[in-house]
């Protein structure tokens, strides 16, 4: 091979090394340029998010309700927390066995006075549960303040039980059957607080008009409901 023709190929070799590392060179300058960009991407992003103050953030909306004060609307809640209640309060029965209820139920699920607190808009329903929205702001600071005020906001519905003498004045009509008449009269007898079985027993016997089942008293010591009732199977 001549030595113009090595000359030429070296020539060739170099321009060749050169065009790449220009390539190399602009690839580098554009891999500084956008790190230096995303540093101060960052630093933009830093900048414009809020600084903590040091101080518990404000719950978001939909925790609790706002009649609760901060410290319950930060609750913790037990793992797996699902309380089984029966039915939901709508202010139209005794507030005191609601609440007996509520508190067997949330203690359970494992909640402590502070969860009760907290959980308690979602075991009310109706005009209870829009009593307890309405309450002002922050106004509930504990449980015991809870129980107080719903008691005494829900106390008339204690005047919806009934007395002895209304279970007494339940009579089977004619043409009624023995089990409409029994479901008539437990209806009645659930609504009277602390009354004895002697009573339930000899009103459920002067109502009766069944002639099978009063045969069965006579024939049977009777002595509870629970007897009384199997009585009727």
């Amino acid at each position: 091979m001549g030595s113009a023709r090595i000359a030429d190929l070296r020539a060739e070799l170099n321009r060749k090394l050169a065009g790449e590392d220009a390539r190399v060179s602009m690839e580098r300058a554009r891999e500084r340029r956008l790190n230096i960009e995303g540093r101060n991407l960052d630093a933009d992003l830093g900048a414009a998010a809020p600084r903590s103050q040091g101080h518990i953030q404000t719950p978001v909306a939909g925790v609790g309700y706002v009649a609760l004060a901060e410290h319950l609307r930060m609750v913790a809640w037990p793992p797996k927390f699902r309380p089984h209640l029966p039915e939901k309060y709508d202010g139209t029965t005794n507030p005191s066995e609601f609440l007996q209820v509520y508190v067997t139920a949330i203690t359970a699920a494992g909640g402590n006075h502070a969860v009760m607190t907290s959980y308690f808009h979602a075991a009310l329903t109706g005009p209870a549960r829009t009593w307890l929205m309405n309450l002002s702001p922050g106004s509930i600071q504990s449980w015991e303040e809870l129980c107080a005020q719903f008691t005494a906001n829900f106390a008339c519905a204690n005047q919806l039980h009934g007395v002895e003498a209304h279970l007494h004045a339940v009579r089977q009509q004619p043409g009624e059957t023995l089990r409409a008449f029994i479901s008539r009269f437990s209806k009645v007898r659930g609504t009277i607080p602390r009354i004895s079985d002697a009573s339930i027993i000899t009103a459920f016997r002067q109502g009766v008009r069944d002639q099978k089942m009063l045969e069965k008293p006579a024939v049977h010591q009777v002595e509870s409901v629970t007897t009384l009732f199997a009585l009727a199977d």
